[in-house]
């Protein structure tokens, strides 16, 4: 039977859940996320994984739209400092979004990101691979 998933945060561009079982957030972007949306919705997800002790972080982008530039500074500069200091995160996977612009920011992104954060990064085609990485973090010795 699938696992049942918590809906935290619902609108047409921007679905937020997390997997207890998997202690996994799942960000879904569909489309371009208003830059108020992409705010309350990241800082609903940060807070949840935060409070719940979850490990893992994915994001979903492979419909999204652009991250705006200014977003891109608030994530850098509020969020990301929240998880990495916060969090109990190990590992962030990211889904590769369609279009190459997205895929440039997100990497910019990540670059500026890893400065600061304790837990992995990656990028990913597909989603099932992000999983099979997340389990991989299981069967570590040592972790």
């Amino acid at each position: 039977m699938p696992e049942a998933k918590v809906i935290l945060f619902r609108e047409p561009q921007l679905t937020i859940c997390i997997e207890p079982n998997n202690r996994v957030i799942v960000v879904q972007a569909n489309g371009e996320v208003p830059s108020a949306m992409y705010r309350e919705g990241m800082e609903l997800a940060t807070e949840q994984a935060i409070e719940r002790r979850l490990k893992y972080w994915l994001v979903n982008n492979k419909a999204g739209g652009i991250i705006t530039p200014q977003d891109q500074i608030w994530a850098n500069e509020v969020m990301i400092p929240q998880l990495a200091y916060k969090s109990e995160i190990v590992k962030m996977a990211l889904i590769e979004p369609a279009d190459t612009l997205s895929q440039l920011i997100l990497e910019g992104m990540m670059d500026k990101a890893r400065d600061i954060t304790p837990f992995e990064m990656q990028f990913f085609e597909k989603l099932e691979d992000a999983y099979v990485w997340f389990e991989e973090h299981e069967d570590s010795p040592g972790l």
